[in-house]
């Protein structure tokens, strides 16, 4: 995307900044009008509408947070099995190389809300280890290969170090599947391609924990390191290290 048109948009969300935040809550099809200049990306319309119309029922609270983004996933699984993202999907990477690709991101859809939807090609040997993502709700869908996909609840918080965590699960997880993330449930997890190159098709909104969190750095993964095996019920401390690198997701 041109540095125009980001600044257009960028502008465009500030300058509707009060019609926008009114329209997402309390009138849905009048606010994807007024949005529509902040959506880009190739995604197909039938696919990027049906996440508007998902996010806005969340902006109505209509749906909890796991509600939300179970919500989103099984829209993502369905894009899967129906080839709605076929043609992506064809991409050839090399080894050790990650490549994204964004499909749809809506910019400022609500004030200081937004979010995307991306492919990450991740070859062999692309692990990602153990991290906690910090004010964002999260889904991914296993397009292609396979992940051997690490989870933990976080039950503590990540303003302490060490922090606690709860074990969720360790396993390898095949097309079609999706990983969900919440600022609690299944917040920290890492995994890794097995045998051959994997494909995420990732959803990320960012916003939802309002202005006062989003404006300080507070956001972006964070890399966890458990002390130790988790005890008799799945709890375990880790270690807080350091911020993922920009771009990260």
């Amino acid at each position: 995307m041109s540095i125009l048109k980001v600044a257009f948009q960028v502008s465009y969300s500030v300058l509707m900044m009060p019609l926008l935040a009114l329209l997402v809550r309390y009138s849905p099809a009048i606010h994807r009008i007024v949005a529509a200049p902040l959506l880009s990306g190739p995604c197909p319309q039938s696919l990027s509408g049906d996440i508007q119309g998902i996010v806005s029922k969340y902006e109505q609270k209509k749906l909890s947070e796991e509600e939300f983004i179970a919500e989103i996933n099984s829209r993502m699984c369905e894009a899967v099995n129906t080839g709605e993202i076929d043609k992506w999907l064809k991409k050839e990477i090399k080894r050790g190389e990650s490549v994204d690709i964004t499909l749809a991101r809506h910019l400022g859809y609500a004030p200081l809300r937004w979010w995307y939807l991306k492919l990450h090609f991740m070859a062999e040997g692309n692990d990602h280890s153990l991290h906690a993502h910090r004010n964002v709700l999260s889904t991914q869908v296993v397009a292609a290969g396979s992940l051997e996909v690490q989870e933990y609840d976080l039950i503590g918080s990540l303003d302490d170090n060490p922090t606690r965590l709860k074990f969720r699960r360790e396993e390898e997880v095949k097309p079609v599947a999706g990983i969900i993330s919440t600022d609690r449930v299944a917040n920290v997890h890492g995994f890794r391609p097995i045998q051959t190159p994997a494909v995420r098709f990732q959803f990320y909104l960012r916003g939802h924990t309002g202005p006062i969190k989003m404006l300080t750095p507070k956001r972006g993964r964070l890399y966890v390191h458990p002390l130790g095996n988790p005890d008799e019920d799945g709890v375990v401390w880790a270690e807080i290290g350091e911020s993922g690198r920009a771009g990260e997701s």
